[in-house]
Protein backbone atom coordinates (compact mmCIF):
# COMPACT_ATOMS: atom_id res chain seq x y z
CA UNK A 1 0.00 0.00 0.00
CA UNK A 2 1.37 3.43 -0.95
CA UNK A 3 2.50 5.66 1.90
CA UNK A 4 0.51 8.76 2.84
CA UNK A 5 3.41 10.97 1.73
CA UNK A 6 3.49 9.37 -1.72
CA UNK A 7 -0.30 9.73 -2.04
CA UNK A 8 0.00 13.44 -1.21
CA UNK A 9 2.78 13.73 -3.81
CA UNK A 10 0.64 12.11 -6.51
CA UNK A 11 -2.36 14.26 -5.57
CA UNK A 12 -0.28 17.46 -5.84
CA UNK A 13 1.14 16.42 -9.21
CA UNK A 14 -2.35 15.79 -10.57
CA UNK A 15 -3.59 19.11 -9.18
CA UNK A 16 -0.82 20.93 -11.05
CA UNK A 17 -1.48 18.83 -14.18
CA UNK A 18 2.12 17.62 -14.23
CA UNK A 19 3.29 14.03 -14.85
CA UNK A 20 3.87 12.42 -11.47
CA UNK A 21 7.51 11.47 -11.93
CA UNK A 22 8.51 14.74 -13.61
CA UNK A 23 7.70 16.60 -10.39
CA UNK A 24 11.12 15.57 -9.12
CA UNK A 25 13.04 16.09 -12.36
CA UNK A 26 11.80 19.60 -13.17
CA UNK A 27 11.97 21.25 -9.77
CA UNK A 28 12.56 24.82 -11.00
CA UNK A 29 9.64 24.66 -13.41
CA UNK A 30 7.37 23.20 -10.73
CA UNK A 31 8.32 25.81 -8.14
CA UNK A 32 7.66 28.57 -10.67
CA UNK A 33 4.21 27.15 -11.36
CA UNK A 34 3.44 26.64 -7.69
CA UNK A 35 4.25 30.27 -6.89
CA UNK A 36 2.12 31.71 -9.71
CA UNK A 37 -1.62 32.47 -9.64
CA UNK A 38 -2.30 29.22 -11.51
CA UNK A 39 -1.18 27.34 -8.38
CA UNK A 40 -4.56 28.25 -6.86
CA UNK A 41 -6.97 25.70 -8.38
CA UNK A 42 -10.39 26.67 -9.68
CA UNK A 43 -13.34 24.57 -8.51
CA UNK A 44 -14.36 21.70 -10.76
CA UNK A 45 -17.52 22.29 -12.74
CA UNK A 46 -20.49 20.24 -11.52
CA UNK A 47 -22.00 17.65 -13.85
CA UNK A 48 -25.10 19.82 -14.28
CA UNK A 49 -23.09 22.81 -15.52
CA UNK A 50 -24.61 23.85 -18.91
CA UNK A 51 -22.52 23.15 -22.00
CA UNK A 52 -21.22 26.20 -23.85
CA UNK A 53 -23.28 26.88 -27.00
CA UNK A 54 -21.63 26.39 -30.39
CA UNK A 55 -21.20 29.21 -32.89
CA UNK A 56 -22.74 29.07 -36.36
CA UNK A 57 -19.41 28.00 -37.87
CA UNK A 58 -18.92 25.31 -35.21
CA UNK A 59 -22.36 23.87 -35.97
CA UNK A 60 -21.52 23.89 -39.69
CA UNK A 61 -18.12 22.25 -39.08
CA UNK A 62 -19.59 19.51 -36.88
CA UNK A 63 -22.16 18.76 -39.57
CA UNK A 64 -19.66 18.63 -42.44
CA UNK A 65 -17.05 16.58 -40.53
CA UNK A 66 -19.32 13.58 -41.00
CA UNK A 67 -18.53 13.78 -44.72
CA UNK A 68 -15.23 15.72 -44.98
CA UNK A 69 -12.09 15.20 -42.85
CA UNK A 70 -10.13 18.30 -43.90
CA UNK A 71 -10.80 21.21 -41.55
CA UNK A 72 -9.20 23.60 -44.05
CA UNK A 73 -11.64 22.49 -46.73
CA UNK A 74 -14.59 22.90 -44.39
CA UNK A 75 -13.33 26.40 -43.53
CA UNK A 76 -13.25 27.30 -47.21
CA UNK A 77 -16.76 25.94 -47.66
CA UNK A 78 -17.98 28.13 -44.80
CA UNK A 79 -16.34 31.21 -46.32
CA UNK A 80 -18.00 30.53 -49.67
CA UNK A 81 -21.38 29.65 -48.18
CA UNK A 82 -24.23 31.82 -49.51
CA UNK A 83 -25.88 34.30 -47.09
CA UNK A 84 -29.16 32.38 -46.86
CA UNK A 85 -27.40 29.20 -45.71
CA UNK A 86 -25.27 31.13 -43.23
CA UNK A 87 -28.43 32.74 -41.86
CA UNK A 88 -29.82 29.27 -41.19
CA UNK A 89 -26.76 28.28 -39.16
CA UNK A 90 -26.85 31.63 -37.35
CA UNK A 91 -30.43 30.86 -36.31
CA UNK A 92 -29.37 27.45 -35.01
CA UNK A 93 -26.55 29.08 -33.05
CA UNK A 94 -28.93 31.69 -31.64
CA UNK A 95 -31.29 28.94 -30.53
CA UNK A 96 -28.46 27.10 -28.77
CA UNK A 97 -27.43 30.31 -27.02
CA UNK A 98 -30.99 30.93 -25.79
CA UNK A 99 -31.17 27.39 -24.41
CA UNK A 100 -27.79 27.84 -22.76
CA UNK A 101 -28.86 31.17 -21.26
CA UNK A 102 -32.01 29.61 -19.83
CA UNK A 103 -30.15 26.58 -18.44
CA UNK A 104 -27.47 28.81 -16.92
CA UNK A 105 -30.02 30.97 -15.09
CA UNK A 106 -31.60 27.82 -13.65
CA UNK A 107 -28.18 26.44 -12.72
CA UNK A 108 -27.20 29.63 -10.89
CA UNK A 109 -30.34 29.36 -8.78
CA UNK A 110 -29.63 25.75 -7.80
CA UNK A 111 -27.65 24.76 -4.70
CA UNK A 112 -24.85 23.31 -6.84
CA UNK A 113 -24.69 26.48 -8.91
CA UNK A 114 -24.59 28.82 -5.91
CA UNK A 115 -21.85 26.74 -4.29
CA UNK A 116 -19.80 26.54 -7.52
CA UNK A 117 -19.90 30.27 -8.31
CA UNK A 118 -19.14 31.17 -4.68
CA UNK A 119 -16.04 28.97 -4.75
CA UNK A 120 -15.12 30.28 -8.21
CA UNK A 121 -15.26 33.93 -7.09
CA UNK A 122 -13.16 33.10 -4.04
CA UNK A 123 -10.48 31.31 -6.11
CA UNK A 124 -10.38 34.06 -8.73
CA UNK A 125 -10.00 36.70 -6.04
CA UNK A 126 -7.10 34.81 -4.47
CA UNK A 127 -5.48 34.49 -7.92
CA UNK A 128 -5.77 38.23 -8.50
CA UNK A 129 -4.26 38.99 -5.11
CA UNK A 130 -1.37 36.57 -5.64
CA UNK A 131 -0.77 37.90 -9.15
CA UNK A 132 -0.66 41.48 -7.86
CA UNK A 133 1.78 40.52 -5.10
CA UNK A 134 4.11 38.79 -7.54
CA UNK A 135 3.96 41.75 -9.93
CA UNK A 136 4.12 44.74 -7.60
CA UNK A 137 5.50 43.48 -4.28
CA UNK A 138 8.63 41.67 -5.40
CA UNK A 139 10.74 43.72 -2.96
CA UNK A 140 8.33 43.24 -0.07
CA UNK A 141 10.22 42.63 3.23
CA UNK A 142 10.22 39.05 4.40
CA UNK A 143 8.79 38.08 7.76
CA UNK A 144 11.64 37.65 10.30
CA UNK A 145 12.44 34.20 11.59
CA UNK A 146 11.20 33.10 14.97
CA UNK A 147 13.63 33.12 17.86
CA UNK A 148 13.84 29.32 17.95
CA UNK A 149 14.76 29.25 14.25
CA UNK A 150 17.52 31.82 14.80
CA UNK A 151 18.87 29.77 17.68
CA UNK A 152 18.80 26.49 15.76
CA UNK A 153 20.64 28.07 12.82
CA UNK A 154 23.38 29.29 15.15
CA UNK A 155 23.70 25.86 16.76
CA UNK A 156 23.53 23.91 13.47
CA UNK A 157 27.33 24.00 12.72
CA UNK A 158 28.08 22.62 16.17
CA UNK A 159 25.51 19.85 15.86
CA UNK A 160 26.78 18.94 12.37
CA UNK A 161 30.36 18.71 13.63
CA UNK A 162 29.27 16.41 16.44
CA UNK A 163 27.11 14.31 14.09
CA UNK A 164 28.88 14.33 10.67
CA UNK A 165 26.84 11.44 9.25
CA UNK A 166 23.43 12.85 10.22
CA UNK A 167 21.29 14.57 7.59
CA UNK A 168 17.98 16.40 7.40
CA UNK A 169 15.46 14.96 9.83
CA UNK A 170 18.25 13.17 11.69
CA UNK A 171 19.82 16.52 12.59
CA UNK A 172 16.48 17.83 13.76
CA UNK A 173 16.02 14.71 15.86
CA UNK A 174 19.45 15.31 17.35
CA UNK A 175 18.40 18.82 18.36
CA UNK A 176 15.41 17.41 20.22
CA UNK A 177 16.85 14.25 21.78
CA UNK A 178 20.48 14.91 22.69
CA UNK A 179 19.88 17.71 25.14
CA UNK A 180 20.22 20.35 22.43
CA UNK A 181 16.66 21.64 22.34
CA UNK A 182 14.86 24.93 22.69
CA UNK A 183 13.88 24.34 26.31
CA UNK A 184 17.42 23.67 27.53
CA UNK A 185 19.33 26.94 26.81
CA UNK A 186 19.86 29.32 29.66
CA UNK A 187 17.41 32.16 30.17
CA UNK A 188 20.10 34.67 29.17
CA UNK A 189 20.80 32.97 25.80
CA UNK A 190 17.10 32.67 25.06
CA UNK A 191 16.57 36.38 25.73
CA UNK A 192 19.51 37.30 23.50
CA UNK A 193 18.12 35.33 20.58
CA UNK A 194 14.61 36.67 21.10
CA UNK A 195 16.00 40.20 21.17
CA UNK A 196 17.75 39.71 17.83
CA UNK A 197 14.58 38.29 16.32
CA UNK A 198 12.59 41.20 17.73
CA UNK A 199 14.97 43.73 16.15
CA UNK A 200 14.44 42.11 12.78
CA UNK A 201 10.70 42.35 13.29
CA UNK A 202 10.85 46.06 14.07
CA UNK A 203 12.72 46.69 10.82
CA UNK A 204 9.54 45.78 8.96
Amino acid sequence: MASEKWQEYVKEAKRLRIPVRSLLYHKKKIMKKIKGPASIPLPRRPELFPNKPKSAMQIFTAEKKKEIESIAEIGSMWTELDPEEKARYNELAQKEFQEFDRDMREFKQSDDGKSYFRDLRSAQRRRRILGARLKYLTDMPKKPRAAVVVWMKEKAPQVKRENPDAKGFELRKTFLTNGVNWMSPSVILTRQVQTRSGKNLRKL
